[in-house]
């Protein structure tokens, strides 16, 4: 597994965090292929250690309404 971190600009509240949040929560109850991750609001980041590929991750995030771009 690798870490991946992206970059989610729009992300401004806490209500943002958690919609993110639940978002990939939800993604990793149906799959083992994300085994962690964080959202950082402060930097607006999303990190997350996964055998996934960016797209996969950028697509969950895109589902939820805000635009993602991978950092690393």
């Amino acid at each position: 597994m690798s870490v991946l971190t992206f970059s989610v600009p729009a992300m401004k509240c806490q209500g943002c965090v958690a919609t993110i949040s639940d978002a990939l929560a939800s993604a990793q109850s149906k799959n083992k292929e994300i085994k962690q991750f964080s959202v950082d609001l402060e930097n607006k980041t999303v990190s997350v250690d996964s055998t996934l590929s960016a797209d996969s991750v950028i697509s969950i995030i895109k589902a939820v309404g805000f635009e993602a771009t991978l950092t690393n």
